[in-house]
């Protein structure tokens, strides 16, 4: 239930204040579920996602990293657990120009994604944003390349 008033603080335009209610969620969960359970995974990238927002960048990168690594460490590679991490990783490393990390990251993200469409309809436009990603990255890479 913290998440959701995090998430609700959020919406509401306190991100300081929905960071410590995500960053207590996320000590309680770590506590009694255990570092790599996919609701403390979901809670990391959460934070990160407002990390990122606010410009905090090393911290939500060291985030993403956290969830991958848990998501790694329990054989959910090829899980969706898996793809939220890889999205903000990817996002990030698009950002700051590094993109032969975000075409790596896009291409695990596509490789994920297609399993689960059936049952999850919002994945399509994952699927969806990430080749245009991927297409953008590709070019970016391209033209500095040339240059």
């Amino acid at each position: 239930s913290l998440d959701l008033v995090a998430q609700i603080t959020r919406a509401q335009g306190d991100r300081a204040e929905a960071a410590q209610i995500y960053n207590r969620s996320l000590a309680i969960q770590e506590k009694v579920l255990g570092p790599s359970h996919p609701r403390v995974i979901k809670t990391m990238c959460a934070l990160a996602d407002l990390n990122a927002e606010q410009d905090r960048l090393f911290e939500a990168r060291a985030l993403y990293q956290k969830a991958r690594v848990a998501a790694e460490a329990t054989n959910r590679a090829e899980d969706l657990d898996m793809v939220a991490p890889l999205v903000g990783l990817a996002k990030l490393d698009q950002a700051s120009g590094n993109y032969m990390e975000c075409r790596e990251l896009c291409r695990q993200i596509l490789a994920i994604c297609p399993k689960y469409v059936k049952y999850q309809s919002g994945l399509a436009d994952l699927i969806a944003g990430t080749l245009r990603q991927l297409h953008e990255v590709s070019a970016l890479h391209e033209e500095r390349v040339r240059q």
